[in-house]
């Protein structure tokens, strides 16, 4: 029958008990606490940072730009380009926020706000390209008006704006944690 021995007294009992009635020492070892205050801070900008993310993914299918005739586009335009840059990204910084590795919403932040900037401005200039073209091209067409009219509607919608409120958490979620961070190094 397996035993286990009192640590303080040194009386033997039955593996099953769990004090001493020597000395009421407890046998087994206390059973760790659930959370810690410190693991309650650091969820914030576990929650931000996941939260960021969720956003960002969510942006990549919505729609980014809106052509007369072709109808809305997604970033994710058929998993080409920066939209799937960005989920990827994204799925990178889900498994650094859980593991607390502070500069990688950061780096991911920076990085998708560079693609972001550059994919939107491209397609403004783009857009106004072919406004331009259109503008050159029909310049003696008695349709040109209504040719005018329609491409006034291309634009951008409202797939830009969720990524970029979802890369703001990411820096947000980043500096909540270097300051955590930073706080614990004091308190040492």
């Amino acid at each position: 029958m397996p035993t286990i021995k009192c640590g303080k007294c040194g009386e033997i009992y039955d593996k099953t008990a769990v004090f001493c009635s020597n000395c009421g020492n407890p046998l087994r070892p206390p059973l760790p606490t659930i959370r810690k205050q410190d693991d309650l801070l650091w969820m914030g900008p576990l929650i931000i940072g996941l939260l960021g993310t969720a956003i960002i993914a969510v942006g990549v299918f919505l729609p980014f730009v809106k052509l007369p005739i072709v109808g809305e586009l997604n970033y994710f335009n058929n998993a080409q380009g920066g939209g799937l840059v960005l989920l990827a990204l994204a799925s990178i910084t889900t498994l650094a926020c859980a593991r607390r590795i502070h500069w990688t919403p950061l780096v991911t932040g920076i990085v998708s706000s560079l693609i972001l900037l550059i994919d939107t401005v491209n397609t403004l200039v783009m857009i106004q390209n072919a406004k331009d073209l259109l503008a050159r091209e029909l310049a003696d067409n008695p349709y040109r008006g209504l040719a005018e009219g329609m491409f006034q509607s291309a634009q951008l919608s409202m797939g830009p704006i969720v990524i970029a409120i979802g890369i703001i958490l990411l820096f947000v979620s980043a500096g909540w944690g270097f300051a955590l961070d930073a706080q614990a190094r004091l308190a040492k």
